[in-house]
């Protein structure tokens, strides 16, 4: 059985703005809790390098595949963890709403080992949201 973590944030400001601010690689450890860094090439298709702070184990570099990157819609990654025993797959998905945008941010688990590692992976969601607040922060703050 798969494990979802499901958040979203509405934002008072366009989505190309809100992109804009996501695809500002580089700029991640200024504003964001979660994901401090994503680093290498990010073209679909190719690894790179995400540095999360993660709530049950710290810093970590996971080395996911960039999946989709569909401006100014779509940002989606996949990555194996545990010795591939979970698979996870992190997308970032934006909706204009008349000026504003809804951001969906949800990430999906799966594979032999979920189910016990259930109250960790449920460990992990108000990393979700704390990243959310700060990226509507920085989006609303900066024209």
């Amino acid at each position: 059985m798969p494990h979802d973590i499901v958040t979203s944030v509405d934002i008072a400001a366009p989505p190309e703005r809100v992109w804009q601010v996501l695809t500002d690689f580089p700029s991640y450890p200024q504003w964001n809790p979660q994901i401090t860094a994503m680093k290498g090439a990010m073209q679909v298709g190719k690894k790179f390098d995400e540095h999360v702070t993660s709530a049950t184990r710290g810093a970590v570099v996971l080395k996911p595949t960039l999946l989709a990157l569909d401006a100014p819609r779509e940002i989606r990654w996949g990555a194996d963890l545990v010795l591939g025993l979970i698979k996870a797959e992190h997308t970032i998905r934006l909706e204009a709403l008349g000026g504003k945008t809804r951001v969906h941010n949800p990430e999906r688990h799966w594979g032999p080992l979920v189910g016990v590692a259930r109250k960790q992976l449920e460990a992990e969601e108000p990393g979700y949201h704390a990243m959310n607040q700060a990226l509507k922060a920085r989006c609303e703050a900066t024209p």
